[in-house]
């Protein structure tokens, strides 16, 4: 399945999964309200998985605010 990236709403980082005890942290998309998190991309260190969020991020197209008077 491709998503683009015009119908994510929100990248953020949370606990996705859990290995032999241990947190797996990673990032999470919001797409129509429906979260999908992303568990291949995720880290035992919360420090990497914050790392990826913010690569993805900068991958989104700028928020369109609408034009004044509009």
């Amino acid at each position: 399945m491709v998503t683009p990236w015009s119908e994510v709403e929100d990248i953020f980082c949370a606990q996705v999964d859990e290995r032999v005890g241990l947190p797996v942290h990673g990032p999470v998309l919001r797409l129509g309200g429906a979260l999908m998190p992303l568990r291949t991309l995720g880290s035992y260190s919360l420090t990497g998985a914050q790392a990826r969020v913010d690569q993805l991020r900068g991958l989104m197209p700028p928020t369109r605010t609408p034009a004044l008077g509009a």
